[in-house]
């Protein structure tokens, strides 16, 4: 059988492990041929028995094998060590040989080859009057000369190592090549510490091939005397203490070629070396060729080549006298080491060879085929890639030492990489044995892989790259394989967008991918397909039918069966589309309704859907500004969806003689009406559109509600955004607003208070450099302070324009929050609940029946109650602040109250009754107490306060 490749084989002795690659196949043998088996370790084998020499009864020996084997036949001989000499009596044909191998399958090494030892004087192997035959694959040890071949023809000698146990006395060679024998090859062997000549070739023989092979520390290395027609190509002679290579007497019409010779002053004999490396005597030199050969500088008093008895040192004095060795090179060969014949980076013997030399082999003495080095200029003949001496230069491509590893038995994907050196930067190929059954192979030295069918426990990881030129090496190393953790899922949402009203976004995580997952909604519809991407991510975009809070969960199945489930909460709601205030209603001069007052107990129909450019269908809640004007007595105004049951719950109150305006927000019935029912008395109402929320798909400037820590942004009476100076009469005033600090703001909600008028007067607020539009947003009687929550487009210039009609008044702004298209932050859409009151200090409903004192706040619990989930970021409430005992103010503050603000809600006096909307961002948590709180503070006096809530934000 044929071993790995090496990645070289050093000069080493043979108690240090010295291997070479084993031999090829044995020749195949013929239809009518058989294998003869010997294994000396088997502990039935036999020399007698009657089936000796088969496979289940092998031989004990080798010479009985020897003795029976005919053309065609394979001795094969099992690794052990084996004692004697064996005698070649039988030969082959030239279509038949007879082939004796030494079998050392995969494995390298004396302990693991066919090992042949004589330590009685004789010799391995004795070759004498037959032909036909090949030796291979042996490790032959002996204190004579390890092969004898006499009087034979057609004889191979290769892949084999030659050592001799001889310190002292014989001068035996290794090979001894003698009497009339012909056609002798010597190929890839390694012959090492003989005293004689590694390979002697003497007189008579003809026609004598050493080839691709490593001859080191003889005496001499090859010597050929009277022997014609000898070839010796490719070899590497170290340390020979005589010559390199001698052919002497007669030995005409031989090639010397491509050899690298390099003698050395570690001879195992004495005197110290003479002569030269590289011998012709003038007997030989007729018909012989020296070429290509890379001689090392000779030690003194040798000298690098004597041809016909004239000395000459340099190749350059022997090509001018004697035009042989023109491309030979004297100087240092490069070698790994002085007794190492592997070739260094930069020798001069890589690429410079002669390929088409007599007897130049196609690989070298590893088997390592031919191959080109990148970074040396081809010098060479033919293919100009071949290197001179036994060895070829190999890619210094590596595998490099591989940290041992730990991974889990999971799927999620590992990557497993290898170090490499690899300066030519050859694209080899990488096949992965994971050690769990698994195989994977890669182009690179990575690859990823999943280790879900691992068995937990340790196991080995074996890399193996196989360069283009066939070569390849293997590394390893622990993987120690942990137990998985079970399964887990991770559930999140996000909106789908203004433009997308009550569709939801959801995206899954888990800790390694997983083959189908599905989300349910929790509305009702049940589980939903969910979509698996490519890098594991599961996503899902859903639309819900009706605004609300919800729990959606996830659930997912992997690849092992496991499944695992993981559930949030979320809010879906309406988008907000504002727009330039637009009157729908005035009962004074018949818009919307008859012109006539609303009396006591009842209800005016306002339209809202179709009407005044509002879309004909799918707007779920109106928002507009409610203004009650010339009542003859104190009375409220509840405003609902037409269709369903008056609440309990105002959204104004007024007195009789007064003009109160409220921003209102409220569902809008089925029928595209909104109801306002006045509870006592008559009086007049009138309705200003400012906006209205859809749960339509559209392109329009939609946008979700982004609450803010109350600020003022506006007050005529300090400067503060504005000059300081109250607004005239039909004047104008332009806030701006920074909206780098509102991104993508739409709209934006001022709590509008107007302050110190000295006539009876109205303001609209409206988008910038825009015509001031047939409505108000805030009524006023001359000395009275009011406030009212407004809605309003902002221009792109980020710019609202506030216009008085009388008078002059000061004017403030408190900003609450704006409308935004942008995901940043924590814009949320809008969930309208049936109006409901919260807290009532009148009579007691939710806290304390008792009036709220100067300088004190109610702390109202919102998230968690009364149908606000835990989400929620802001609340609308309708605020009323009853008969207040002194002047005073109060502001709807995000928990915990924190006095550093003057923005306000309400500016009551003595004696009247004010509502206000308000938007307001719950609390955060503090104090142990969880977030959703919201806090109602009074700055003076005593007052009565009551709230509705009207709806919420959420996300």
């Amino acid at each position: 059988m044929r071993a790995k490749r090496m990645s070289g084989l050093g000069a080493f002795a043979i108690t240090a492990g010295l291997v070479l690659p084993t031999a090829a196949a044995p020749t195949p043998v013929s239809a009518s041929g058989s294998t003869i088996y010997v294994n000396v370790r088997a502990s039935n084998c036999s020399d007698t028995a009657t089936a000796a020499g088969t496979q289940d009864v092998p031989y004990c020996t080798i010479q009985p094998a020897v003795n029976v084997a005919q053309p065609g036949q394979t001795v094969l001989v099992a690794p052990g060590f084996y004692r004697g000499e064996v005698d070649v009596t039988h030969s082959g044909t030239s279509t038949e040989p007879i082939t004796i191998a030494g079998d050392n399958g995969e494995a390298h090494g004396p302990a693991n080859s066919a090992t042949l030892v004589n330590r009685l004087g004789a010799h391995a192997f004795v070759v004498k009057g037959v032909h036909d035959v090949a030796i291979q694959g042996f490790n032959l040890q002996t204190r004579d000369s390890a092969v004898t071949i006499q009087d034979s023809s057609r004889i191979a000698v290769r892949e084999s190592i030659l050592t001799s146990l001889e310190l002292a006395g014989s001068v035996a060679p290794g090979i001894d090549v003698s009497g009339s024998s012909d056609s002798i090859s010597l190929t890839h062997i390694w012959v090492q510490y003989f005293n004689g000549s590694g390979v002697s070739i003497s007189g008579g023989v003809t026609g004598t091939t050493v080839n691709g092979s490593v001859i080191m520390e003889q005496s001499a290395g090859v010597t050929a005397t009277d022997a014609p027609g000898t070839v010796i190509t490719g070899n590497t002679v170290l340390d020979a203490c005589l010559s390199g290579i001698s052919l002497a007497g007669a030995s005409t019409g031989s090639t010397v070629e491509n050899n690298v010779l390099s003698l050395g002053t570690s001879c195992r004999t004495k005197p110290l070396p003479t002569g030269a490396e590289l011998s012709v005597s003038a007997g030989s030199a007729q018909g012989t060729k020296a070429d290509y050969n890379l001689i090392g500088t000779p030690p003194s008093p040798v000298t690098a080549y004597s041809w016909a008895g004239v000395p000459y040192p340099t190749a350059a004095g022997l090509d001018t006298a004697v035009g042989q060795g023109l491309h030979d090179i004297v100087g240092d060969p490069g070698l790994a080491s002085d007794r190492n014949p592997v070739l260094a980076a930069g020798s001069p013997a890589i690429d410079s060879a002669d390929a088409g030399a007599p007897g130049e082999t196609t690989t070298d003495i590893t088997e390592y085929p031919r191959i080109d080095d990148p970074g040396v200029a081809n010098t060479g003949t033919g293919s100009g890639t071949y290197d001179r001496g036994a060895y070829e230069f190999h890619d210094p491509f590596t595998l490099d030492p591989i940290q041992p590893m730990a991974v889990t038995a999971d799927p999620v994907p590992v990557t497993v990489t290898v170090p490499t050196t690899n300066p030519w930067g050859t694209s080899a190929s990488y096949s992965f044995d994971f050690g769990d059954g698994t195989t994977g192979v890669s182009s690179s030295p990575s690859i990823v892989h999943s280790f879900e069918n691992a068995t937990p426990g340790r196991q080995t990881l074996t890399v193996t790259a196989t360069l283009p030129s066939g070569y390849s090496t293997s590394r390893s190393t622990s993987l120690t394989v942990m137990a998985a953790p079970p399964l887990t899922a991770t559930l999140t949402s996000g909106l789908a967008g203004a433009t997308a009203p009550q569709a939801e976004k959801f995206t899954g995580t888990t800790e390694w991918p997983v083959t189908s997952a599905t989300v349910d909604p929790g509305d009702g519809s049940g589980p939903q397909p969910a979509t698996i991407s490519a890098a594991g991510t599961i996503t899902l975009t859903y639309r819900y039918q009706s605004p609300g809070s919800y729990t959606a969960t996830l659930k997912v199945t992997d690849v092992r069966g496991e499944q695992a489930t993981s559930a949030c909460d979320l809010a879906v709601g309406e988008a907000f589309v504002p727009v330039t205030p637009t009157r729908v209603l005035d009962t004074r001069s018949g818009v919307g309704a008859a012109r006539a007052q609303v009396g006591p107990g009842h209800t005016v129909r306002v339209r809202i859907e179709g009407t005044n450019g509002l879309p004909k269908s799918a707007v779920t809640a109106v928002t507009m500004n409610v203004t009650a004007t010339g009542a003859s007595a104190d009375s409220w105004v509840a405003a609902y969806p037409e269709g369903i049951a008056r609440p309990n719950a105002s959204n104004l109150n007024f007195q009789a003689g007064q003009t109160t305006p409220n921003l209102v927000t409220v569902p809008v019935g089925n029928d595209g009406y909104v109801d306002l029912y006045n509870a006592a008395g008559s009086t007049d109402l009138v309705a200003d559109v400012q906006g209205y929320y859809t749960s339509t798909y559209s392109s329009a400037a939609q946008g979700y509600y982004q609450p803010v820590t109350p600020a003022r942004v506006l007050d005529t009476r300090s400067g503060t955004g504005t000059p300081r100076a109250k607004v005239g009469p039909a004047g104008t005033l332009t806030l701006h607003l920074p909206t780098s600090t509102y991104p993508g703001v739409r709209a934006v909600v001022l709590n509008i208070t107007a302050t110190g008028g000295d006539a009876d007067s109205w303001v609209a607020v409206y988008p910038g450099h825009s015509s001031v539009p047939n409505a108000s947003n805030l009524n006023f009687r001359a000395g009275q302070t009011t406030p009212n929550l407004v809605t309003v487009p902002v221009a792109p210039d980020g710019t609202v324009t506030l216009y008085n009609a009388h008078g002059h008044v000061d004017l403030l702004a408190d900003i609450e929050g704006y409308y935004t298209d942008s995901d940043s932050g924590q814009a949320a859409p809008y969930i309208p609940v049936n109006p409901t009151r919260v807290f009532d200090t009148r009579y007691g409903v939710g806290v304390p029946k008792q009036r709220l004192g100067f300088d004190s706040y109610l702390d109202i619990q919102f998230n968690g109650t009364h149908g606000v989930p835990g989400n929620a970021s802001a609340v609308v409430v309708n605020l009323t602040a009853s008969k207040p005992s002194t002047g005073t103010w109060v502001t709807a503050w995000p928990a915990p109250w924190i006095y550093a603000s003057s923005a306000s809600n309400l500016n009551p006096v003595p004696g009247t009754t004010r509502p206000n909307l308000v938007m307001v961002p719950v609390g955060r948590p503090f104090s142990g107490r969880s977030a959703g709180y919201v806090d109602f503070y009074n700055a003076d006096g005593e007052l009565d306060l009551f709230a509705d809530l009207e709806g919420y934000f959420a996300r």
